[in-house]
């Protein structure tokens, strides 16, 4: 069966350019507020990538963190200003993504953590 990717992104541009490289190998969806996000079942997926752009986004992500095991979680962070927020949560368990490399090394590094076996 094919694994499944929610790409959670408010900015959009993230989210748009990894539905496009992903779903030549994965089902891929996109979320691009809270609202988009309400609608999907997340058990359904096996991987979340969650952009966070927002602070209010960091409460989001804690929750589902906390709520939905068995799910790989990919967090990227795109302020630094926002990044003391996240690590202070100290999650575990977590693919952090880098955005200062390229996005072509982005996506080789989540490609890389996707062949592992979920936990």
């Amino acid at each position: 069966m094919q694994e499944k990717i929610l790409v959670f992104d408010s900015s959009i541009g993230y989210a748009k350019y990894f539905e496009k490289i992903f779903k030549k190998k994965y089902e891929v969806a996109s979320a691009f507020d809270f609202n988009d996000l309400r609608k999907v079942d997340l058990f359904h997926y096996d991987t979340i990538i969650f952009i966070i752009n927002e602070l209010e986004e960091v409460k989001l992500f804690s929750k589902i963190h906390s709520s939905y095991k068995g799910i790989r979680l990919f967090l990227g962070v795109t302020q630094n200003k926002i990044a003391a927020n996240v690590y202070e949560l100290n999650l575990q368990n977590i693919y952090n993504i880098n955005f200062e490399l390229n996005k072509t090394d982005m996506v080789d590094y989540i490609n890389s953590k996707l062949k592992q076996e979920i936990a």
